[in-house]
């Protein structure tokens, strides 16, 4: 099941989302999915 997830969020990275915010920390998140995460950057 986590592949999909993994899949899903590659797909939403590349349209062009950007995380804000989490359940868990993004660092952590990151680490676990092994890609890079773009950040919305607070304004």
């Amino acid at each position: 099941m986590f592949i999909y997830k993994k899949m899903y969020i590659k797909h939403l990275v590349s349209d062009g989302y950007k995380a804000k915010s989490a359940t868990q920390d993004i660092d952590y998140l990151q680490q676990r999915l092994n890609m890079e995460l773009p950040r919305l950057e607070k304004s």
